[in-house]
C-alpha cells in the first residue's frame, strides 16, 4: 500500500496486533510506531476499553522487541 493511502493506518493496526499475536514483537512494533496514539481503528474500534488494550498489546510488543534485542545481545557473547 503506498505512504499516504487512507487505509493505510488500519492496515497498519491489524497488523500490529497480528503480528503480536504471533510473537513477531520487533516488526509489530514499526506498525505501532507508525500511528501511535489513534485507537479507532480495527482491532481496538470493537473494545469496551478500547484504549487499554490497545495500551497493552503495544506494551507486549515493546518488551517482547526489548527481550528480542537482549537476547542477540546474549548470544553474539
Amino acid at each position: 500500500m503506498p505512504p499516504g493511502h487512507p487505509a493505510l493506518p488500519q492496515v497498519q493496526h491489524l497488523v500490529a496486533y497480528c503480528l503480536t499475536k504471533q510473537g513477531r514483537h520487533g516488526e509489530s512494533l514499526r506498525h505501532f510506531r507508525a500511528v501511535d496514539g489513534w485507537v479507532e481503528a480495527l482491532p481496538w474500534r470493537y473494545e469496551n476499553h478500547r484504549r487499554l488494550v490497545y495500551r497493552g498489546v503495544r506494551t507486549a510488543a515493546a518488551r517482547g522487541a526489548a527481550l528480542e534485542a537482549v537476547r542477540r545481545w546474549l548470544r553474539r557473547g
